[in-house]
């Protein structure tokens, strides 16, 4: 049954001469058990051959190990060389079932599968430019062995290999790679990293916990009491798994297809994440493909080109990235210039974006470059050459300068996107204070960078040859040196991706300072094909230079590649601004489907998880699979690696991105309406100095301070909704100005840290502050309700700490855009001119009566609105107290003393102040009925000369 034809052929096609290698293993510096194994088999080979008698062990070891590993070895010639099949797999399945008992002895023979890697000219390993390998071995000749596992270290199978396998006198051989050897070790690294992501799971469990219980067994009341006292707790609960649920698929009940709401972002934000990703899987697939140039044939099809081409996504969201940028730093600027400018609010524009984006992009770094690379083992497909860039370099992306600084050896390849969005971040209010003081001048500076980053794109395609795209298989031009120097210095860098980003910030400022524009429903149609064919043409124009291999003129080059850009940002830029300003029609309400906001959210930390999900299902297949399609590879390869890579963004996002944001909340205190609450539980013990009518005592605060009901709730849109997710989220944070701001931070810090003193309120101060405080929020929902009324728009119902100046403007009042719509039917009514001037002149009148009521109702109701708004200065006044004692404890100086000293006084002035205030309210609730009978009396006027006016229309003859 063993010598059958089968057998020996085999053993013929392994085609090594089997005296002449006994010879040769015995002269090998290799371990004694792994020349053993193969001197025996060897020798069981050659008796085999031979046709000798052979001992029962020797057929058993025959049968189940030496033609197991010769079968699962690569067999020459292979098939498919021509189109790309360089590299030759063995069975790895079959190498791993090999084992066999040694006879006398207590060691099995066992299988161990190799890559054998030579160079492409068949040079010598020590030859000049011989053994320069791909990163990732793609198009590397190579061959796979299985050996006996005493021969599976390094330094053995290469002395093995560059031993026994010669071409004329030389040793291709350039390096081996064993499938039982990790990517990296495991190593403390693995377990501090380990460790951190369990902590952090720990903690969620039991905030989770915490908050099941306090659901499902009736613990509200002394949650509440925890909560309102203990910033640790709320630190704490920021990690529970059910309320980040939440967050994440929480849909509002406002439509954000509605005018004046940035309806498509969520969709913009998934549709470019899938290209993203569509575009790394797909390639990944095809550089790992048996028959890699048949994969390149199919970009000779324009439908395929929307892969090739996915680099515009990229664009995308650096144009999502500016627009949320700039809409978000505008409306901050339009409420409050002064906080807005000032320095502690830049200062947050940017520990805000650190903090938003490091702590999910920080652990997945750590993620996959000590603990991913070192689970990867066992994975005989992807045998590859790679470097273990992360041991060294991961700390450069965590500086966000990896697009700089030792960029050949990048550590995570799609993180450049973080830093060049980072780097632009960074010299964004070179652009947004311009605009905002004068824009005029900002229009020159955003001219002049476009030029500048335009003539730079130009001249460095022309002087370096590059390519137009980042596209892998396009034909190069042999004058180009290396592709990394293309990705240095037009793909990753921030003055040639500045372009994408500024269209974007000059999008949002139009958000921000037009807030109505008319679009001619011609102009309209034709700007959406215009946008649509250009997007599309943008794409396809490149098939050539794609699939055909055409070296396209260097000329066409450096035009495709400095205003593709440009343009596709552009088209983008329209069908966004058409959405807000309700021009996109049933193309708006497809892409402002709320269904698309819970995907929007995780793009960002889909983006970082993505790469890591397609070498995973790329590393875990065992056989070699073949490119069939584009369609194909979408459907068995593309759409898994979406799916898993939503999915664990939703882990990394509950656990990481969103307790982040929170936390940051918390200790930030980025809130504008705060009260300070005492703890009930905690027992006060006054002393001489804290005998204050508002002052209870001098403690180390366990205080937080609790939110107000938010009384914006009902108005928040779309927008807002979209600003909450992350990838794009740059709003600056509203403070106060100069030292004073800097005393405010530090003061919150310290608070919250418990290292500053602060002092308590009074019990008596609380109560009556929460009554004026109740009595407030009631007069707040009763003014709105007002401002409904009387604006009969709910968009023009101004926020709280507006100044009330909405107005419809200039003939765009619903009785002036209808007298001016009778006025066009003059010549229909002929016969009852004058009954048609009657209603146009009413209409006119109405509107002119509509506006005074307005403008005199809001008047009406200016204490009022004043009242809601007025913050008491006793919060400033005992902040700048506490923060002169905690100087002056810590610098006991007779100047510090003087400040300290002072700052009481005010204290004391500002708290008897307040108390008069607090004994006022009955006076300023009877003004309040005064002006709120005033706005009554308003109405009434108007709807009566309204009702007098109709009934005159109603008279007219017709």
């Amino acid at each position: 049954m063993i010598r059958d034809s089968s057998t020996k052929i085999l053993i013929w096609l392994s085609n090594i001469e089997l005296n002449k290698l006994l010879s040769d293993i015995d002269k090998l510096n290799i371990t004694k058990d792994c020349k053993d194994d193969l001197k025996l088999t060897v020798r069981t080979a050659r008796d085999f051959l031979n046709e000798n008698e052979l001992s029962d062990w020797q057929k058993s070891y025959l049968q189940n190990a030496l033609l197991p590993m010769i079968d699962a070895s690569a067999k020459f010639p292979p098939s498919g060389i021509l189109r790309g099949h360089v590299t030759v797999y063995g069975q790895y399945d079959e190498c791993m079932l090999v084992r066999q008992q040694l006879p006398n002895s207590k060691r099995s023979i066992t299988g161990s599968y190799v890559r054998i890697f030579i160079d492409k000219n068949l040079r010598s390993y020590d030859a000049k430019d011989a053994c320069k390998l791909h990163q990732y071995g793609t198009g590397d000749p190579s061959f796979d062995i299985c050996i006996p596992s005493s021969c599976d270290h390094y330094q053995t199978l290469i002395t093995l290999s560059r031993s026994l396998i010669r071409y004329n006198d030389s040793t291709p051989v350039c390096t081996v790679k064993q499938a039982s050897v990790r990517f990296r070790p495991i190593d403390y690294k693995t377990w501090i990293v380990t460790a951190v992501i369990g902590v952090i799971v720990l903690i969620a469990l039991l905030a989770t916990i915490w908050d099941l219980q306090s659901i499902y067994c009736d613990s509200k009341y002394d949650r509440l009491k925890i909560e309102e006292t203990a910033c640790w707790f709320r630190c704490f609960m920021a990690f529970s798994v059910i309320q980040n649920t939440k967050d994440i698929f929480k849909i509002s009940s406002n439509n954000s297809n509605k005018l004046g709401q940035i309806g498509p972002i969520h969709f913009m934000r998934f549709v470019s994440m899938v290209w993203v990703i569509y575009g790394h899987a797909t390639a990944g697939y095809m550089l790992f493909s048996s028959n890699i140039l048949d994969s390149k044939e199919a970009f000779k099809n324009l439908t395929t080109q929307f892969m090739a081409n996915a680099f515009f996504s990229v664009d995308t969201f650096f144009f999502m990235s500016g627009l949320l940028v700039s809409y978000v730093w505008f409306k901050e600027y339009r409420r409050d210039w002064k906080k807005a400018m000032s320095p502690i609010t830049w200062l947050m524009f940017y520990i805000h974006r650190l903090i938003r984006l490091s702590p999910p992009y920080y652990i997945v770094i750590a993620f996959y470059s000590f603990v991913f690379k070192s689970l990867l083992v066992h994975t005989p497909l992807i045998l590859t050459t790679v470097h273990e860039n992360c041991e060294q370099s991961w700390w450069i992306n965590y500086l966000y300068i990896n697009n700089y600084i030792d960029h050949s050896n990048q550590c995570y390849l799609i993180s450049w996107y973080l830093a060049t969005d980072f780097q632009l971040h960074i010299f964004t209010p070179l652009l947004l204070i311009p605009l905002a003081l004068k824009p005029i001048l900002g229009y020159v500076i955003i001219g002049l960078i476009l030029s500048f980053s335009t003539v730079a794109n130009l001249i460095t395609v022309y002087k370096e040859y590059f390519p137009p795209t980042d596209f892998f298989a396009g034909a190069m031009d042999p004058r180009m040196g290396s592709f990394n120097r293309y990705s240095l210095l037009i793909y990753q860098a921030p003055w040639i991706r500045c372009q994408s980003y500024i269209i974007g910030i000059l999008t949002g400022y139009l958000f921000q300072t037009v807030k109505k524009l008319h679009i001619p429903k011609l102009i309209n149609i034709f700007c959406w094909i215009a946008s649509i064919l250009s997007g599309v043409l943008l794409i396809v124009s490149l098939r050539d230079w794609i699939g055909y291999d055409i070296v396209m003129d260097l000329s066409l080059r450096a035009i495709y590649s400095a205003f593709s850009k440009l343009l596709w940002c552009t088209a983008v830029a329209y069908i966004v601004i058409a959405c807000f300003y309700g021009y996109g029609g049933p193309i708006n309400d497809l892409m402002s489907l709320s269904v698309w906001k819970p995907l929007g959210r995780l793009s960002y930390c889909t983006y970082l998880v993505h790469l890591t999900v397609i070498i995973f299902l790329l590393c875990i297949g065992v056989n070699a699979f073949s490119f069939s399609s584009i369609t194909h590879t979408f459907f068995i390869f593309t759409l898994p690696c979406c799916i898993l890579s939503w999915f664990f963004a939703y882990w990394l996002s509950i656990l990481f991105e969103l307790p982040a944001s929170k936390i940051e909340l918390i200790l930030f205190g980025r809130t504008n309406h705060k009260i300070y609450e005492a703890d009930p539980r905690q027992e006060i013990q006054p002393t001489e100095e804290q005998l204050h009518p508002v002052i209870n005592c001098w403690k180390k605060s366990t205080k937080i301070e609790v939110k107000k009901d938010d009384q914006k709730k009902g108005q928040r849109n779309a927008n807002t909704d979209v600003i909450q997710t992350p990838i794009e989220m740059s709003s600056p944070v509203p403070e106060s100005e100069g030292r004073g701001a800097f005393r405010k931070l530090f003061m919150k810090l310290g608070e919250k840290v418990g290292t500053v003193k602060i002092s308590e309120l009074s019990q008596e101060y609380l109560d009556r502050a929460k009554e004026t405080d109740a009595y407030k929020e009631i007069l707040c929902k009763l003014s709105e309700s007002i401002m409904h009324v009387m604006q009969q728009n709910p968009k023009l119902v101004p926020e709280a700490e507006s100044k009330m100046e909405f107005d419809c403007p200039p003939n765009q009042d619903p009785m002036e855009l209808l007298a001016i719509s009778l006025g066009a039917m003059r010549e229909n009514f002929s016969t009852h001119i004058a009954a048609l001037e009657t209603c146009i002149d009413t209409c006119t009148k109405l509107a002119t009566l509509h506006r005074s009521y307005r403008k005199r109702g809001r008047r009406a109701l200016h204490f009022i609105r004043t009242f809601i708004n007025v913050d008491y200065e006793l919060v400033k006044r005992r902040e700048e107290m506490d923060f002169a004692r905690h100087e002056y404890a810590n610098n006991p100086t007779e100047p510090k003393k003087e400040s300290c000293d002072k700052a009481v006084a005010k204290f004391n002035e500002q708290s008897e102040e307040v108390f008069k205030a607090l004994g006022t309210i009955q006076f300023k609730k009877e003004k309040h009925r005064l002006e709120l009978i005033k706005v009554l009396d308003e109405m009434r006027k108007y709807h009566t000369n309204a009702a007098t006016e109709c009934f005159r229309v109603c008279k007219a003859k017709w």
